[in-house]
């Protein structure tokens, strides 16, 4: 009988479990699945009633629910009590049991990098639910505990249920101090750095050899790790401890040691088919995702700025965040001249930006000063798709203004846009490919680019200006 196994979070598009559990099953023959399920905060309950009349053998749960997961469980191990927190649930016979892998796969991961733990000093970064687990466990290895996260109030909360347990833990607000020069390992915990955002603290002033560890592991080398070695640190990544943990959940979930070597292969394998184009290429210093609505430009644009370790933005976003409007606000209250005067000054202000990828609204390259400023910045790729799957895709288009109307204005509008978007340097036809396809697909054409071929050319003036 076939098992089932799943990994519940938001966002969760990045994760690698499937990819690594199920080179684990192949290995071994077994047959059994791995899912993967966005469930948001207001999904959750339901999630953990749907999982279990399903008969899912058990899941991984990860941001933002590793606390509130527990309302809706039946049992908790020693070690999910003592990290207050569970990131791995077992199916056993209808009843829900919690535990927790975030220590215990922590001090496996990072064993090797660490000679002694005694007397030593750790500062951890963020108060969540893997940070209660990585700190009980190095409280347990008699590490000194320097606890600071965004709101203090969270940070002391877990200090005092550490000093409780015999620890030497001290809390605060997430900023700037002398705690760096302490530090003998420091433990990036929060999700800043997931779609390769800046961290927002300065790690000036820490110590030269100092190991430096995010437990995000993908992308693999986050902002936060990147200063970190410019400043002399040791570095690891969350990769290690993701395998570890993945091994202890197969432990917990099936009693059998899992096949750890199968599924760090699966891991090496997916890491060396990204990681060369994320440290060597493109060789330009961003990328522009063009095309009409509904091509995936936001969607593909986030998963193809994790894959590079770029940053990423939407141009429709950062007008949103500037007006205070959604998109389809500002066409109804101020019309579309409005709107693409706004697009202008986005592109202005990103000024000399680097490593960015940036999804662009669906009619902002067919102003010829738009098309000039992507391609002095940008290789520019288009995404495509025939004008009834974009149809099909859309669903409501009250919030396209754009796609409001007959078939025939819109396929009008669809088609005088194929000679601007057909002048990008690539093109990759969505339309048969879901989001991982597509990154797939830009990331091996990009692959095959020689330095230097990657230059951009100029998009020709011409073209009817709309969205």
């Amino acid at each position: 009988m076939e098992s089932y196994y799943a990994v519940i979070g938001d966002p969760i598009d990045h994760s690698l479990s499937p990819l690594m559990h199920t080179a684990g099953y192949r290995a071994l023959g077994l047959e059994a699945k791995y899912l993967r399920f966005r469930v948001s905060r207001d999904q959750l309950k339901d999630a953990a009633i749907g999982l279990r009349s399903l008969g899912f053998a058990g899941w991984n749960v990860t941001i933002p629910h590793k606390e509130a997961i527990i309302s809706y469980l039946d049992e908790l191990t020693p070690a999910a009590v003592a990290a207050g927190a569970v990131n791995t649930v077992k199916n056993s016979e209808g009843r829900l049991i919690g535990h927790n892998t975030d220590g215990e796969g922590f001090i496996r991961a990072v064993s090797e990098s660490v000679s002694s733990w005694q007397g030593k000093t750790a500062v951890i970064l963020g108060a969540g639910g893997a940070a209660r687990g990585i700190a009980q466990a190095l409280n347990e290895k008699g590490m000194r505990l320097i606890i600071l996260n965004r709101t203090a109030g969270k940070a002391e909360e877990l200090a005092r249920l550490l000093r409780q347990n015999g620890g030497e833990v001290c809390a605060g607000k997430l900023a700037a101090g002398p705690w760096l020069s302490e530090a003998d390992l420091v433990v990036q915990t929060t999700p800043v750095g997931l779609g390769g955002e800046p961290y927002p603290l300065s790690l000036q002033g820490i110590r030269e050899g100092t190991l430096a560890v995010d437990i995000i592991y993908k992308p693999w080398q986050t902002p936060f790790l990147r200063e970190a070695e410019n400043l002399g640190c040791r570095t690891m990544n969350g990769l290690a401890m993701f395998l570890h943990q993945g091994a202890l959940a197969w432990e917990f979930w099936r009693g059998e040691q899992a096949p750890l070597p199968a599924m760090r292969a699966a891991l090496a394998e997916e890491k060396a088919r990204v990681e060369p184009v994320a440290k060597g290429k493109p060789t330009r210093d961003n990328i522009a995702l063009i095309g009409f609505m509904a091509t995936g430009k936001s969607s593909v644009g986030r998963r193809l700025a994790l894959a590079l370790n770029w940053e990423f933005i939407d141009t429709d976003e950062e007008i949103e965040k500037v007006s205070g409007l959604s998109v389809a606000e500002m066409f109804q209250r101020h019309g579309e001249t409005r709107f693409r005067s706004e697009e202008n000054l986005v592109l202005r202000r990103l000024g000399r930006m680097r490593h960015y990828v940036i999804a662009t609204g669906g009619g902002m390259v067919v102003n010829e000063e738009n098309r000039g400023l992507l391609a002095e910045r940008a290789l520019i790729i288009s995404l495509y798709a025939p004008l009834d799957k974009i149809l099909e895709r859309v669903g409501d288009r009250a919030q396209r203004p754009l796609l409001r109307g007959p078939r025939e204005k819109i396929e009008a509008l669809w088609q005088a846009r194929q000679s601007v978007y057909g002048q990008a340097d690539l093109i990759v036809d969505t339309s048969e490919l879901d989001v991982d396809g597509v990154v797939r697909e830009i990331l091996r054409e990009l692959s095959k680019m020689p330095a230097g071929a990657q230059e951009p050319g100029e998009m020709e003036p011409g073209g009817e200006e709309d969205r």
